[in-house]
């Protein structure tokens, strides 16, 4: 397992310099949450277009990254994570520079869900990564330095943005370019695959597409209802197809000799609460943005 270049797995800090590429990842996909809502009149202007339309720039980025973070977790252990990490990378730069070049706003949307991609499976990674490279001991240690470093991320993105668009609105994008390339030669040098993938258990695609159909009718119908009306026919159909489809992923994940997600882990009241409460925060904070 060890390599002729970069740290080796036996190396005394291997676990901190993992920990320092899953945070570069986290600090990434955490930025670009909030970077853009200073740039919206600049990309107003740019793209002839309405600030309501582009609002959806910013919804396509947080619906793709969160809707896929779970389907990027199974591919992961499917392929290896070290690999998708990499991958995860790599298409973040690939979609923020073909989104400096966007000439429309619907050319823009398109970028930004790529970006979306790439950000959840540098999301999905991160914690898994941090898992693999450290002891049980000092695994709350690392977990909570990824969280923090994301919190950092989320309050750093509308002063980055604002800092950029001064320059011009394509480099509220292409900044990350250099910066996503860095962590992927930065993977290659210090992440190593400590756990073989899991091409056994297969993949559990009815609990993928009931999920990502769910999740994307709840995102969509509760984003869009405050924008265009509670009465909307796209609103009605989306909010129908979460209630319907999220309760039914349950019922599958409950069944399946392969879940994407063990609904079990819920058992634990210090995990299931833990969980509330990040929900609850990441709700409060997202709707003030």
């Amino acid at each position: 397992m060890k390599k002729r270049f970069g740290v080796s797995v036996d190396h005394a800090h291997y676990r901190w310099w993992a920990l320092s590429c899953t945070s570069l990842g986290m600090l990434l996909a955490a930025t670009n949450s909030g970077t853009l809502i200073i740039a919206l009149p600049d990309l107003e202007r740019a793209m002839k277009t309405s600030i309501l339309s582009l609002v959806w720039v910013i919804l396509a980025y947080m619906i793709a990254s969160t809707v896929l973070v779970l389907t990027a977790g199974r591919l992961s252990d499917l392929f290896g994570r070290k690999r998708a990490y990499v991958g995860g990378f790599v298409a973040f730069a690939l979609a923020s520079l073909g989104a400096g070049f966007a000439g429309d706003a619907t050319q823009l949307i398109l970028w930004r869900i790529a970006q979306g991609v790439g950000a959840a499976f540098l999301f999905a990674n991160a914690a898994a990564l941090v898992t693999d490279a450290f002891p049980r001991e000092e695994l709350g240690l690392a977990m909570g330095t990824n969280t923090m470093v994301a919190a950092i991320g989320l309050v750093l993105g509308p002063v980055l943005g604002g800092a950029l668009v001064a320059i011009g609105w394509q480099w509220v994008f292409w900044f990350n370019v250099p910066l996503a390339l860095a962590g992927a030669v930065w993977r290659g040098l210090i992440l190593h695959e400590l756990v073989k993938p899991d091409s056994v258990r297969g993949y559990d695609i009815p609990g993928v597409v009931t999920f990502v159909i769910g999740l994307t009718g709840l995102v969509l119908g509760v984003s869009r209802g405050g924008i265009s009306g509670w009465n909307d026919p796209v609103v009605i159909v989306s909010l129908v197809a979460a209630a319907i489809l999220l309760p039914l992923f349950l019922v599958i994940e409950r069944r399946s000799r392969a879940p994407m997600l063990d609904l079990t882990i819920f058992e634990n009241r210090l995990f299931a609460t833990a969980t509330a409460a990040a929900f609850i925060n990441g709700l409060s904070r997202f709707a003030l943005m």
